[in-house]
């Protein structure tokens, strides 16, 4: 058995071992509270991330759609030029064979 002359010093031991115990549950606490907030920080930013990239895909698609509707409507305005100066170039050489004709044959003169 005990003596009673230890009891009150294990009865000290054990108030501070308590007491330890509690600050170190304190602690925890905090951690726990931090780790938490840190795992909510990270989701946003994990959000923000997201809808960042997710607006740039949508921005790097509008601009492939316009690159592409650009490009198709350059080419078509370039096709219609081209079908422009060719039947030009027709009509303009049309004149002058019918100009060089009527300089060889002045019976063509009105």
């Amino acid at each position: 058995m005990m003596s009673n002359d230890a009891a009150p010093g294990i009865q000290q031991e054990l108030k501070q071992i308590a007491q330890a115990t509690f600050e170190l549950s304190e602690k925890i606490d905090t951690l726990t509270d931090g780790i938490r907030d840190m795992r909510e920080g990270i989701v946003d930013l994990k959000e923000t991330i997201a809808a960042g990239f997710e607006r740039t895909s949508l921005k790097l698609d509008r601009l492939a759609d316009l690159t592409t509707n650009g490009f198709q409507d350059v080419k078509e305005e370039s096709r219609r030029q081209n079908e422009t100066a060719r039947m030009q170039a027709e009509s303009v050489s049309r004149l002058i064979a019918m100009i060089e004709a009527k300089e060889r044959d002045p019976s063509e003169r009105r």
